[in-house]
């Protein structure tokens, strides 16, 4: 048994602030389909201050953080993992491998999703929890949130959220595509409708051979202009989209919109929701609303606002997570 020194940022509460504190990691509880990992960059994501401030349920003491870069640093015997120690790697989300989501090459749909990354759990459901502040003091704080906690320094990470990278990538960066960047890029990628045959010529045979490419005749409007935004416009962008539409409250984000692709830039602050309705028919391909719409900003008013400029047969796509109590208000006749 070898116990590890490593430093967290532990949030004892909801609400609290976070403390920086010292972990042991004893490295004979890695488990086979576990490596442990030392974090060298990390991002911090909305979704992150949900499980803080209490929006989305968490276990307190906790260790927080879903957007990690770092270094194989162990690797079990029994490893079920292709990893190695030295191996460069991006931590994701979880996902459990056995469901027919996973098995249909579809991980971020896996019924077990929810439970797996925000439930602080080892894959085989088990609670996961980490030693703080002294060897022997007792003290635990929960971790494997979306299977890696990268608010630490040293984690057993679960090897289902691990992505192996080309070594010497900026680590600063690319912790960015553990979530934001790929949730809205690979949304707009996966939900855009498509007339022309497209090959996944990287998946096995029998896994989604084929899908459609995209139609130029399509209207994006993406509400909330953050990372996942960001990327939603770039996607839109590259796909070959006629109008890609953005809609914030910070002109500074709207010109960054501009920049990443966006056709068409609204500044929604002090208007109406018929009047932002309205602006997007306006700016629209066809004159009747967009196609597809991502709610990435977590706002009531947004979300009601892509759902009903949707033209006919349009789909929204909800990525910002709405307050726990709120009820989608949306006329009956706006969706039928």
């Amino acid at each position: 048994m070898t116990i590890l020194n490593g430093k967290a940022l532990v949030a004892y509460e909801e609400s609290g602030p976070f403390k920086l504190v010292d972990t042991f990691v004893d490295t004979s509880k890695v488990q086979p389909h576990q490596v442990l990992i030392r974090f060298k960059k990390s991002g911090i994501c909305h979704t992150d201050l949900g499980s803080w401030s209490g929006a989305i349920p968490a276990r307190f003491p906790c260790i927080l953080g879903h957007e990690g870069a770092g270094v194989v640093e162990f690797v079990p015997e029994n490893s079920k993992s292709d990893l190695k120690v030295g191996d460069e790697v991006v931590a994701t989300f979880c996902h459990c491998k056995q469901c027919s989501h996973c098995g249909d090459s579809r991980p971020s749909s896996c019924f077990n999703f929810v439970p797996l990354n925000m439930g602080f759990l080892n894959v085989d459901f088990t609670p996961a929890d980490v030693e703080i502040e002294s060897q022997g003091s007792g003290k635990t704080a929960a971790t494997s949130y979306f299977g890696q906690s990268s608010f630490q320094s040293l984690s057993i990470a679960d090897t289902a959220s691990l992505v192996k990278v080309d070594k010497g990538l900026p680590m600063e960066l690319i912790c960015a595509f553990a979530c934001g960047f790929q949730t809205g890029f690979s949304t707009v990628i996966e939900c855009v409708q498509r007339d022309k045959t497209r090959t996944f010529d990287h998946l096995p045979g029998n896994q989604r051979q084929a899908s459609l490419e995209v139609s130029s005749a399509q209207t994006l409007a993406v509400f909330g202009i953050g990372a996942v935004g960001l990327a939603s416009i770039a996607a839109g962008k590259l796909v070959g989209l006629q109008k890609v539409i953005a809609l914030d409250v910070n002109d500074s984000r709207l010109e960054l919109a501009k920049k990443a692709g966006a056709t068409d830039v609204i500044n929604v602050r002090g208007l109406d929701n018929e009047k932002v309705v309205e602006a997007i028919q306006k700016a629209s391909a066809t004159g009747k609303g967009a196609t597809v719409t991502i709610e990435a900003s977590g706002n009531s008013s947004a979300l009601k606002n892509a759902v009903t400029c949707l033209a006919t047969r349009g789909k929204c796509i909800v990525l910002g997570v709405q307050p726990a109590e709120y009820v989608l208000d949306v006329p009956a006749m706006a969706i039928l």
